[in-house]
């Protein structure tokens, strides 16, 4: 899966294992390692299905707040310049 290119995976990874979302940054799957940062890679097949809904929905919840903070501190960035 891909994010937008502000989205950092390996925070994303970190703070969605907080909520019990298991994620694997998409950065090592790269022989650039600067690359793909905001890739990730979703694994299902050993999760029951009646979890996987809700493990999206906390998933996307977590990058939504990830990208808020990514856009504020841009945001900040700007006007103290």
């Amino acid at each position: 899966m891909s994010g937008p290119p502000e989205l950092d995976a390996t925070v994303l990874a970190q703070e969605a294992l907080k909520q019990g979302v298991l994620i694997e940054p998409g950065n090592v799957f790269f022989a650039d390692a600067n690359q793909g940062k905001n890739y990730f890679r979703l694994g299902f097949s050993s999760i029951h299905a009646d979890k996987i809904p809700k493990g999206i929905e906390l998933l996307s919840e977590t990058a939504d707040k990830l990208l808020r903070r990514s856009t504020k501190s841009r945001d900040c960035s700007y006007t103290s310049a």
